[in-house]
C-alpha cells in the first residue's frame, strides 16, 4: 500500500505540502512576477497538486492513529504546514483567477490567512478544530480545483468576464451581474469568512458555557484578547504596500510580500498551537514581537536608503521565514 511507504504521518503531511510547494515553484518558473501567460497544463498540475495535498492532509491523522504515533509535535507540524499552505495557495488561486499584482490579491491573502488564524484561535479556547459548513480544507479546496480546470480549458482571462456575459440574455441587464466573475468569487469568499467568524464566536461561547476547561482558560484570558495580534498585524503588514504600492503590489514585489505575509501568519498560528498543546497562556507577545520587529527594521532600512525596493522586500520575507523556523 501507498501508506506502507509513508508510515510516518509527518512524512505524509510533508509530502502533501511539497505538492503545493512544487506548483508554486512551477508558477514562478514561468511567471516570476506572476504576470503573463503560463502553459495551460500548469493549471492541471495545480489542480492535481491541490487534490494530493487535501487527500494527504486528511490521511495523515488517520495514519497517526492507526500506527499509534499521534503526538503534539505531529499536530504542530500538520497545522503549521496547513497555515503556510493557506498563504502559498493564494499564488496559484490568484493567477488562475487573473487577479495577480492587485489589491484584490492582497485582500485574498489576508482573508485566507485570517480565516485560518480564526480557526486556530477557536481551537485554543474550545479544544476542538471545527470545520464550518463551507470550510477551506473541503469546499474551499474543491472550489479551487474547479477554478484550475476551468482556467486550463478557457484561460484565466475568462474570469475577468462579467456575470452578465455568461447568464441568459434575459438576466444580463441586472446591475448586480455587471461585476467581473473573479471579483464576485472574492466577494463570495468574504461572505463565507464573515459566516465563519460568526460560527467561531458561537462555538467559543458555547464551549465556555459547557466545558469547564474552556471556561477556566477564558477566565484567565478573555477570548477576544486572542484577536489582538491579528488586529495589530494587519495594519503593520500593510505599511509597505500602502506607502510603496508601485513596488510592492504592482510589480514582482508582490511575490516576496506574499511570502512575508505567509510566514508572519504561519508563525502566529504556530505560536497559538504550541500554547494550546502545552496549555500555556495565549502568546500575544510571541505573536506580535516578530512582526513589529521586522516592520521596524524595514522602516529603518527604507528611511536610510530613501526608497523601497523589491530586494528589501525579499530581505524582510527572509526574516519572517526565520521566525517560522525558530
Amino acid at each position: 500500500m501507498f501508506l506502507d511507504g509513508l508510515r510516518n504521518p509527518n512524512l505524509i503531511t510533508l509530502t502533501g505540502f511539497m505538492c503545493v510547494i512544487a506548483n508554486v515553484l512551477l508558477l514562478l518558473a514561468y511567471a516570476p512576477d506572476l504576470r503573463g501567460e503560463i502553459p495551460s497544463w500548469c493549471y492541471i498540475s495545480f489542480a492535481f497538486g491541490m487534490f494530493a495535498y487535501q487527500s494527504l492532509d486528511a490521511i495523515d491523522g488517520k495514519q497517526a492513529r492507526r500506527t499509534g504515533t499521534s503526538s503534539p509535535l505531529g499536530e504542530l507540524f500538520d497545522h503549521g504546514c496547513d497555515a503556510l499552505n493557506t498563504g502559498l495557495a493564494t499564488f496559484l488561486a490568484c493567477k488562475a483567477l487573473n487577479i495577480e499584482q492587485s489589491w484584490i490579491q492582497v485582500f485574498a491573502i489576508l482573508s485566507s490567512v485570517g480565516n485560518f488564524y480564526l480557526s486556530t484561535w477557536e481551537e485554543y479556547f474550545t479544544g476542538v478544530l471545527y470545520l464550518s459548513e463551507f470550510s477551506g480544507p473541503i469546499e474551499g479546496v474543491w472550489s479551487l480545483i474547479l477554478v484550475f480546470f476551468v482556467s486550463a480549458a478557457y484561460g484565466p482571462k475568462v474570469w475577468s468576464n462579467t456575470i452578465a456575459d455568461v447568464v441568459p440574455e434575459s438576466l444580463s441587464g441586472i446591475s448586480l451581474f455587471q461585476v467581473q466573475i473573479n471579483f464576485a468569487i472574492i466577494a463570495f469568499g468574504f461572505v463565507v469568512i464573515l459566516f465563519n467568524i460568526f460560527s467561531s464566536f458561537n462555538n467559543v461561547r458555547a464551549a465556555i458555557a459547557s466545558n469547564p476547561a474552556s471556561a477556566e482558560r477564558a477566565a484567565k484570558f478573555h477570548p477576544l484578547g486572542g484577536l489582538i495580534p491579528f488586529a495589530v498585524t494587519v495594519p503593520l503588514t500593510l505599511v509597505f504596500p500602502v506607502l510603496f504600492s508601485e513596488t510592492i503590489i504592482f510589480s514582482s514585489g508582490i511575490v516576496p510580500y506574499t511570502l512575508f505575509l505567509t510566514f508572519i501568519y504561519g508563525n502566529q498560528v504556530g505560536s497559538i498551537i504550541v500554547a494550546h498543546i502545552s496549555k500555556r497562556p495565549f502568546p500575544i507577545q510571541a505573536m506580535v514581537a516578530p512582526v513589529a520587529t521586522i516592520v521596524t527594521i524595514g522602516v529603518v532600512i527604507v528611511t536610510v536608503y530613501g526608497f523601497m525596493t523589491v530586494q528589501i522586500m525579499w530581505a524582510l520575507a527572509a526574516l519572517s521565514a526565520i521566525c517560522v523556523m525558530e
